[in-house]
């Protein structure tokens, strides 16, 4: 019986790892095409995943699964999600950053009164930008 447990958490654990890569593949392809509304559409899929993670990790056979043979093309995969999913982050701060510089330049300049200009943050409430082809 334990070990008919061991071997669906390890089906589990592979199914998983194949379904986040998969998430995180697509999640890469919307932010490169800037596609928001298949951004969204992952969201809660992505979200969905890392519950589903979290939960995956309480399982007593977590050990027992990552120390068997298979448990090293877990950890590899695991490796390579971790990877495109810093990628991702990296991509998101960085197009964040571009629009925040541009967007300070529609700004009007403040000065403090040592006639230096202050520093200020862009308000983001109330400005939508619209991209046409």
């Amino acid at each position: 019986m334990p070990e008919k447990r061991s071997n669906a958490v390890r089906e589990e654990f592979f199914s998983f790892f194949e379904d986040l890569q998969k998430v995180l593949e697509e999640e890469t392809r919307a932010l490169t095409a800037i596609d928001r509304e298949a951004m969204m559409r992952l969201l809660p899929r992505k979200l969905f995943l890392l519950e589903r993670l979290e939960h995956l990790s309480r399982h007593e056979e977590v050990g027992e699964v990552m120390r068997s043979p298979e448990g090293q093309v877990l950890r590899n995969r695991l490796l390579t999600i971790k990877s495109r999913n810093e990628r991702n982050r990296i991509f998101v701060e960085e197009a964040l950053a571009v629009w925040n510089d541009f967007l300070s330049l529609l700004m009007p300049k403040q000065y403090r009164a040592d006639g230096r200009a202050a520093t200020m943050m862009v308000p983001h409430q109330g400005l939508t930008l619209r991209m046409e082809a």
